[in-house]
């Protein structure tokens, strides 16, 4: 039975932005453009926007009528003119230049003295557990944990996306972590059995790390699921996440 033993909310900060009147805004469509939607490098500053991201591979309907348009009008006619789609939920699918500036903000973030601070949890994982991390990114979280003092278990790492986890190798080299208990392999949260079976990989696990995942996934519910599957008896699942659907954007009016 997998045992939720720590589920928290991340504290969100953000910046103000010009939007008309008082809007309230889903993060992912004022934080994000995905480069096969407008044409723009992804970019995620404190779940900001930048008008430099709007370029020139737009539709000539749009980039005409966009030039005539306030900051705030260009921001509002993107965000609401489709549905746009989560970076993280298709990163096995994005450009090399929109995965670069993902690395970029994944490691810039794992250097923020206050998400690191969220790892606090690293007091509930048992020493020398199994621990199963899913959706690693770039192995912020993972590379951590292995070099933590009391921990002498092992991490495997499993994220859909191929550069990150190739980044997440390289890096985890270089700060010297042990690599005798720590592994990255590539799969989907959905389906872990298979991905871990794929890899050589049977053994259950005691613990495990959802960190920012599951805001991001196409079925939450599934890759829960999927997460009791590999998990050992008396397993804990960790998660922590942000309240998207209630994040707003505060303005001067």
């Amino acid at each position: 039975m997998l045992r939720a033993v720590h589920a928290a909310r991340l504290p969100v900060i953000t910046r103000k932005i010009p939007i008309t009147g008082n809007q309230a805004v889903s993060s992912h469509a004022a934080s994000w453009y995905h480069r096969q939607q407008w044409g723009t490098r992804c970019c995620h500053r404190d779940h900001g926007y930048d008008e430099h991201h709007l370029d020139r591979s737009m539709k000539p309907s749009w980039a005409s009528s966009a030039r005539s348009l306030s900051t705030s009008a260009r921001f509002h006619a993107a965000t609401s003119a489709k549905p746009l789609p989560d970076p993280h939920n298709v990163s096995n699918q994005l450009d090399s230049e929109t995965i670069e500036a993902i690395v970029q903000r994944l490691e810039e973030r794992g250097r923020d003295p206050t998400f690191r601070s969220l790892f606090n949890y690293f007091d509930l994982i048992q020493p020398d557990a199994r621990v199963l991390e899913v959706g690693c990114g770039t192995g912020v979280m993972s590379r951590t944990l292995s070099k933590h003092p009391s921990f002498h278990g092992e991490i495997v790492g499993v994220d859909q996306c191929t550069p990150f986890l190739e980044v997440a190798k390289e890096l985890a080299v270089e700060e010297a972590c042990d690599m005798g208990k720590l592994e990255f392999i590539e799969g989907d949260a959905h389906d872990l059995t298979y991905s871990l079976t794929r890899a050589g990989i049977q053994d259950k696990f005691d613990v495990i790390v959802m960190h920012t995942l599951l805001s991001h996934a196409t079925h939450p519910n599934t890759v829960l699921r999927s997460a009791s599957e590999v998990a050992s008896d008396a397993a804990n699942l960790i998660v922590m996440d942000g309240d998207y659907a209630s994040l707003t954007y505060g303005h001067s009016e």
